[in-house]
């Protein structure tokens, strides 16, 4: 059950990235550094991202092991 909340919880927050990198984090066009500022924010949003995935991730084999050890 654990395991089914922590995939629910990481389909949220994967809607919620994409949603933060499309809204607020991609600068807006009228800047003359566009191009330069959209790419380092991108590079921010990624790292951000993979950096949430490996959290989560460890945190869904957590209770996986938790569930192998305990049976």
């Amino acid at each position: 059950m654990d395991i089914i909340l922590l995939l629910v919880v990481f389909t949220w927050l994967t809607i919620f990235a994409l949603l933060v990198i499309l809204i607020i984090i991609l600068p807006s066009k009228s800047d003359p550094d566009y191009s330069k500022q959209k790419r380092d924010n991108l590079y921010i949003a990624l790292f951000l991202y993979v950096l949430l995935s490996l959290i989560l991730a460890m945190l869904i084999l957590s209770e996986f092991f938790k569930i192998a050890a305990s049976s």
